[in-house]
């Protein structure tokens, strides 16, 4: 069975602040990349549409890079307004390429969706792709 990331996994394989173990979370939210609900439960499993949104956060305040401003291009994904908080962050990591969309079958042909409720798998981890 394939192990699921926790938030804090995730933030540490972000994270270019020396800091240690317990400073790590603190950072990220000082430096606005991570929210409250982050900090509150770093051991929680991290859901697609979370690593999306930290994903964009991170890009934003720590690599300085700007949103694309036409973000149509995501509609692709079949479950994008699913979260409506979520559409952007899914829409900009997405279509930078940072993360997959996910295939799966319809009928007689297949739809790309985000899958944001799944939880993200160590797998995945590997093909994350930052700019």
């Amino acid at each position: 069975m394939e192990d699921n990331v926790t938030i804090f996994q995730f933030v540490n394989l972000l994270n270019t602040t020396p800091a240690d173990t317990a400073g790590i979370m603190d950072s990220a939210y000082r430096q606005g990349w991570i929210e409250a609900c982050d900090l509150a439960e770093p051991g929680k499993v991290l859901r697609r549409m979370d690593a999306a949104r930290i994903l964009h956060l991170y890009m934003q305040h720590v690599l300085g890079i700007p949103d694309l401003t036409d973000i149509s291009a995501a509609g692709i994904l079949k479950d994008l307004y699913d979260c409506r908080v979520c559409v952007n962050h899914i829409a900009q990591v997405y279509l930078r390429g940072i993360m997959d969309g996910v295939m799966i079958p319809s009928g007689n042909s297949s739809v790309i969706i985000f899958a944001s409720q799944e939880p993200l798998r160590t797998s995945e981890l590997m093909n994350i792709r930052l700019p």
